[in-house]
C-alpha cells in the first residue's frame, strides 16, 4: 500500500478535472471527491492511500498534470507529513510565532 500526500496547488489547477480524478480513480461519491478538492483549495493537506506504488505514481503524475502539488510518502515519512500539516495549520490560524518556529525547524 502506498500513500500520496496532497499538499497544495498551483495556478493552473483544473478543479473539475481533479474532482473527476478522485471520483473515478477511487470510486468516491461526488460530494466526497469535491470536498477533497475544496480542502486542497483551502490550504489543507491530506493523504490518499492507493493499493500499489504504481497506482500512487500514476495518481501523482495525473494530479500534477492538472495542477495539484502532491508526492508519494513512505510510512516512515508520516512524521514529515504531520510536521508539514502542523505548519500549514499554524499558517491558516495566523499564528506567526508557530510559523516562525516551524520555518526554523523545517528539514524538508
Amino acid at each position: 500500500m502506498a500513500k500520496v500526500l496532497f499538499k497544495g496547488w498551483n495556478n493552473e489547477l483544473q478543479k473539475v478535472s481533479l474532482t473527476k480524478l478522485f471520483r473515478y480513480k477511487f470510486n468516491l461519491p461526488l460530494d466526497v471527491a469535491k470536498s477533497k478538492t475544496d480542502a486542497l483549495l483551502n490550504g489543507e493537506t491530506f493523504v490518499i492511500e492507493t493499493e500499489s506504488i504504481e497506482q500512487a505514481e500514476e495518481l501523482v503524475r495525473e494530479a500534477t498534470a492538472i495542477g495539484a502539488v502532491c508526492e508519494i510518502i513512505k510510512d516512515n515519512d508520516r512524521k514529515q507529513f504531520f510536521k508539514f500539516n502542523n505548519f500549514c495549520s499554524a499558517r491558516r490560524r495566523g499564528d506567526q510565532l508557530a510559523v516562525r518556529q516551524e520555518n526554523e525547524q523545517r528539514t524538508f
